[in-house]
């Protein structure tokens, strides 16, 4: 089980995952439990839509960069917006090794981040390059390691 998939976490509000694969359906509910427990207030998607949490919903600063196409739809992308009150940049994920937006960004700090450019379509690019002041991209040896799916701890 990857937890960074099981929910997007902002503040006391978790929006648990509605995972797109059969196989990872059965980790749905033992994640929503554990929200519970611990006092996360639930937010379910209405739109029903597949939505696999902090793997595809990375906040930059003030800014929620959300990935879709290959595991998550861009149904909830406004949605998610709406409830916590911030701008959504939809990013659309045109590599297949690349599923979740995870595994080709990684914010580092407000206005910084790494990400790997092959991974999102030309708007993307362009979104990223626009948005993020210091956007540092990864080579593709880098990216196929997974370079950008990783935890920042401190600084």
């Amino acid at each position: 089980m990857f937890t960074a998939n099981a929910a997007l976490i902002y503040r006391d509000v978790a929006v648990p995952a509605r995972f797109r694969h059969q196989q990872r359906r059965g980790e749905e509910r033992y994640g929503r439990q554990w929200l519970s427990q611990h006092g996360f207030r639930l937010h379910h998607l209405r739109s029903g839509a597949c939505f696999e949490g902090a793997g595809d919903a990375l906040f930059c600063g003030e800014t929620l960069l959300a990935g879709y196409r290959i595991r998550s739809h861009i149904r909830g992308h406004q949605e998610l917006g709406e409830l916590f009150r911030c701008r959504v940049i939809p990013l659309e994920l045109v590599d297949a090794r690349y599923y979740h937006l995870d595994t080709c960004f990684c914010p580092l700090a407000p206005g910084v981040a790494i990400y790997y450019p092959q991974a999102f379509d030309v708007y993307g690019r362009r979104a990223l390059n626009e948005l993020i002041d210091d956007l540092i991209p990864v080579d593709e040896a880098e990216a196929c390691n997974f370079a950008c799916n990783a935890v920042v701890v401190g600084r």
